[in-house]
């Protein structure tokens, strides 16, 4: 008998607890609405401007690696728009949103994928290949990188949903913090090298690279759903505004009709629209 009230007293301090949350933030059911809509609309493909952003920074990224400046590196982080698309992953993971979520990682993918494409060119052009301290040093990742992900994904989350103008993709702080693009180039660096120069080094190179990333995505992803689950970002009202901006939006419309062919996914996607 008493179970049952000890669930319910737990419940009720849960949503107490994000009310609180929510209030202390200062973020309200507009401001909610405001969010969603604006992380929605952060993961388009086809803002030429995001995937220039995209090149320029992976540009940048590589050749500070291979110069060994710092300076250069966290000029790259804080024009990289990849804070975005992770971010538009908490969102879906913690509203059950399954067309925010395909369009977040099918943008993400390319993101990565052109930005380790033009590092690959870059280092197979470059005359020297040299391995620098900065390189070597985004190879083995350890539990303070998880950590300092971990926060950087709750504050990028918590900095956006407090944003007064619209949603700002390249927060600079959590952008140097976190430093997305320096491990994606280190892993193109790492396959330019296996290609030109020495397999086995290169590889080596690619891999720890690419687990340094996988570490922030993972963690950053995980803090930021985190944080929206405390703020209830995903409330009724919320998701029929959503549902009335997709109406009109052709790539939710095309992602939606592409998912609904999927059996697995036409029940979720029946119960966020």
């Amino acid at each position: 008998m008493n179970q049952p009230k000890r669930i319910r007293s737990l419940l009720l301090a849960i949503a107490r607890a994000r009310s609180w949350f929510a209030w202390n933030l200062g973020v309200d059911r507009e401001r909610k609405e405001e969010v969603y809509l604006d992380i929605a609309r952060s993961v388009t493909l086809t803002d030429s401007s995001y995937w220039l952003q995209v090149l320029f920074s992976a540009g940048i990224a590589t050749l500070g690696l291979v110069l060994n400046s710092p300076a250069v590196i966290i000029g790259a982080m804080l024009i990289s728009p990849l804070m975005g698309s992770i971010l538009a992953n908490g969102l879906a993971l913690a509203a059950g949103d399954v067309i925010l979520a395909v369009r977040a990682i099918f943008n993400l993918i390319l993101s990565c994928t052109l930005a380790i494409a033009f590092a690959i060119l870059l280092v197979s052009i470059l005359p020297f290949k040299e391995m620098t301290s900065e390189i070597l040093a985004r190879t083995q990742p350890n539990l303070l990188d998880l950590g300092v992900a971990l926060f950087s994904g709750a504050v990028g989350a918590v900095a956006i949903c407090k944003e007064v103008k619209g949603v700002a993709t390249s927060i600079p702080g959590v952008s140097i913090a976190v430093a997305l693009m320096p491990p994606l180039c280190v892993v193109g660096y790492g396959i330019g090298i296996a290609v030109n120069a020495s397999p086995g080094n290169g590889l080596q190179v690619a891999r720890g690279g690419g687990l340094l990333f996988f570490t922030n995505l993972v963690a950053i992803t995980f803090a930021a759903m985190m944080v929206f689950l405390a703020l209830n970002i995903d409330i009724e009202p919320v998701r029929e505004s959503v549902r009335a901006w997709r109406a009109t939006d052709r790539e939710s419309t095309w992602v939606q009709s592409l998912a609904e062919r999927i059996p697995a996914a036409t029940i979720l996607c029946t119960v966020i629209t």
